[in-house]
């Protein structure tokens, strides 16, 4: 429900060219999760379906530049994007490796 308007906020304060750079879990729903790494540490997630992380981008105004989805587990599935604001002649370069 926030969202859209938090990430409009974030591409605000980017530098016309900045580099946005986001991590979500893949998946469908939300839910509460009772440690970390083997240290009680509860999280709350709410999972993303790529189209949707992808939408939320481009309505705040950033074009998505690179992404991908990596499985760490067979139960969890992270999204990966890098996006772009437009504008100011210069683009930092990506380079991933």
């Amino acid at each position: 429900r926030e969202a859209p308007a938090v990430m409009k906020r974030f591409a605000a304060l980017l530098v016309p060219g900045g580099l946005f750079y986001l991590s979500l879990k893949a998946g469908q729903g939300a839910e509460w999760t009772a440690d970390s790494h083997g240290q009680p540490l509860p999280r709350y997630f709410v999972y993303w379906q790529p189209d949707e992380a992808d939408a939320l981008l481009k309505e705040a105004g950033l074009r998505i530049v690179e992404g991908w989805l990596s499985q760490v587990s067979e139960e969890t599935t992270w999204l990966f994007r890098f996006a772009r604001k437009a504008g100011g002649g210069f683009e930092f370069p990506l380079s991933i490796s």
